[in-house]
This record gives C-alpha cells, sequence and structure tokens, in this order.
C-alpha cells in the first residue's frame, strides 16, 4: 500500500473556493447566465455545480469515514436540510447523481433554471465553509496519524484521493468561469 502524502490541502481547496468568488463578484444576474451560444453552460451553471459538490463531500467523508471525523461532527448537506431544489423549483430528478448534476447532459446542465447570482452564492457560501472546515480536520489528521493502522491508513488515502479529485475538479470550473468571464468583459484571467 502506498505511504500517506503528508502535505495540507486545506489551503489550497479554500483557495479555490476564495478565487471563485473573487471571479464572479463583480458580474451581474445578466453576465452569470449568459451563454456564448445555446449549447455553452453558463457561469451560474458553475457556481452551483461547485457548491454542490462541496456540499456533498463535507456530508461524503464523515459518513463513509466516522471514523476520520467523530459521528458527532457529522453533518449533512445544506441541499438536504434546507430543501434547496424545493426552494429554488428544481426538480431532483433532473439534476443527476446525487443533484450534484454528475451524468448530466451538457444541454440539460445548460438550461436550469437557477436563481440570481446572490442566492447561489450564499449557498456556495456555507457549503464551501463546512467543506473548507471538512478538509481541514483531514489535514489534520494526514499531517499526524500513526501509519501503522492499515485501516485508518487506507480509510485516510481515499478520503485524501477525494480530496485531490475534488480540488482538480473545482480548478477545472474555475477555468470555464474564467473563460467565460473573459468573453464578457475581456479580463479573463491565466495567473492566481
Amino acid at each position: 500500500m502506498n505511504s500517506v502524502l503528508r502535505v495540507s490541502i486545506s489551503p489550497h481547496y479554500r483557495w479555490a473556493h476564495e478565487h471563485m468568488f473573487t471571479l464572479v463578484e463583480d458580474l451581474s444576474d445578466e453576465q452569470v447566465v449568459w451563454r456564448p451560444n445555446p449549447s455553452a453552460i453558463p457561469i451560474a451553471f458553475h457556481l452551483w455545480h461547485l457548491a454542490r459538490w462541496a456540499d456533498n463531500l463535507q456530508w461524503a467523508i464523515p459518513k463513509d469515514f466516522p471514523r476520520l471525523i467523530p459521528a458527532a461532527n457529522m453533518a449533512q448537506q445544506l441541499w438536504d436540510v434546507e430543501k434547496i431544489a424545493t426552494k429554488w423549483r428544481l426538480e431532483p430528478s433532473h439534476l443527476g447523481h446525487d443533484q450534484t448534476c454528475m451524468l448530466m447532459t451538457d444541454d440539460g446542465a445548460g438550461h436550469l433554471d437557477l436563481p440570481a447570482k446572490d442566492v447561489i452564492l450564499g449557498y456556495a457560501r456555507q457549503a464551501f465553509a463546512l467543506a473548507d472546515q471538512t478538509v481541514e480536520e483531514m489535514d489534520k489528521l494526514i499531517l499526524n496519524f500513526d501509519q501503522t493502522d492499515q485501516e485508518l491508513k487506507e480509510a485516510v488515502l481515499t478520503v485524501n484521493q477525494w480530496i485531490m479529485e475534488h480540488l482538480i475538479h473545482d480548478n477545472r470550473h474555475l477555468g470555464m468561469i474564467e473563460c467565460l468571464k473573459g468573453f464578457l468583459t475581456s479580463r479573463g484571467t491565466a495567473t492566481r
């Protein structure tokens, strides 16, 4: 079995979330739903999708690996607790796997009738805060756990991989947001 990479991931994970807010703060509601062509996915979708993935991650880690994060700390998804699909008048069966857009078609994703930017960002702020806290807790564990506990080591490796996959995924969507913003404002970015 591979050894666990003992490096802090949480600052990078948190940065991706903070950068997303920086990218969209000066955009209007009209700009976040703009699409360069009928089959393109708008910025609003990327915002919602990133928040859903973060909300799902902060819930899945303690649910699937209670030894890593005690059950007392186990959260539920904000999406479910606050019945956001109902509030936003979205049909859950149209939102893909776990209502995160996984396995949705591009056409379905591009035509979701999402609420105003500030509503999506409100959900994103809450979901990102919970996910950032969960990843921070994992960082502490990864940096300090006893690797002789094979079961714990395997759980840490799995969760570490999940977090890295989320970080890669988040940055992919950030790039899409940056590109769309460049079309809209002539100010996309290529650097941090």
